[in-house]
């Protein structure tokens, strides 16, 4: 059966019902491609600026590491302690909700110390390993989760792991290794990178923190990827402690990674100097073409008109 035609009880046709809905069906398909095409334009100009800072970012980084490298082929003993009497000097501002990189640097040296003088048995308390780990995120990336997972760590329990990694350490500070990372591994948030800045601190002849800066100039290792495991710490650490005995004198293997981060660091801070001007002229440049302000037509008000006056 054929349906009745609506359109003659409307009293318009079919085919004009059909012209209006296709024009409407235009006007909302226009409107909507321009809204679309705002919105591409917008997101496109937002990418440019974040694939700007992350060239500069990955720019900067190279350079860094392409410092530490340097360093790393060098033999010369002077060269090596200028990057480590620089190293505080080179820290800047840079600071987390932990503190600044200054301060921990202290703080952390101040428990070399302390674990250098002690007769007894040593151990870290809990407020030594979130010190620790502060100094770690503050000094290398920031992952918040790690200090929360650390305060959530009870003090006997950091008493006992750092008591018995800290033991299988021998006078000289070698001994079981494996035994020491895998008492710190009982430490929930504790992984390689952070036992390594713990058994550095109690034997920093033997010892190295595990860094990023280290990690790439001495293992060639990837900027992204690193395998923070412990036949890379090995490596690591035996690379380290063949520079010190090379370097001679008092060097250490800590002091040996110490430098490296100072090279690393030292580059940052060139380039941040160097950029810093090229930036300002920049904005400079771009106020300079910015349209003055016309000035405005519209009268003073009569209170304003008084007090001009009375001027």
């Amino acid at each position: 059966r054929r349906r009745p035609d609506t359109s003659r009880r409307r009293g318009t046709s079919g085919a004009d019902v059909s012209r209006a809905s296709g024009a409407s069906g235009g006007d909302e398909r226009g409107h909507g491609g321009l809204g679309l095409s705002c919105k591409r334009s917008a997101w496109a100009q937002s990418q440019r600026g974040v694939n700007q800072k992350g060239s500069t970012r990955a720019i900067l980084r190279r350079h860094s590491s392409e410092m530490a490298k340097a360093l790393w082929s060098s033999s010369s003993a002077e060269e090596w302690q200028g990057h480590l009497s620089a190293l505080e000097s080179r820290f800047g501002a840079k600071k987390t909700k932990y503190g600044t990189l200054a301060d921990l640097q202290t703080q952390f040296q101040a428990l070399c110390d302390r674990l250098a003088a002690a007769d007894g048995p040593k151990e870290l308390s809990k407020d030594d390993l979130v010190m620790v780990m502060g100094y770690k995120l503050t000094r290398g990336k920031m992952r918040p989760l790690m200090n929360k997972i650390v305060e959530g760590t009870s003090e006997t329990g950091v008493r006992e792991a750092t008591r018995a990694a800290l033991a299988a350490l021998d006078d000289e500070g070698g001994g079981d290794d494996k035994a020491a990372f895998k008492a710190l591994d009982q430490l929930h948030g504790v992984g390689v990178a952070t036992a390594s800045m713990i058994l550095a601190a109690a034997a920093p002849s033997q010892h190295v923190v595990m860094s990023d800066q280290s990690m790439e100039a001495i293992l060639d290792a990837p900027a992204h990827g690193k395998k923070y495991d412990l036949k890379s710490y090995a490596a690591l650490r035996d690379a380290c402690v063949a520079k010190a005995t090379a370097l001679g004198g008092d060097w250490t293997a800590y002091a040996v990674e110490q430098s490296l981060y100072s090279a690393a660091a030292a580059a940052l801070a060139v380039d941040v100097a160097a950029a810093a001007p090229s930036a300002a002229s920049a904005s400079a440049a771009a106020a300079s073409t910015k349209p003055a302000k016309k000035p405005s037509k519209r009268p003073a008000s009569k209170p304003a008109a008084k007090k001009a006056r009375k001027a």
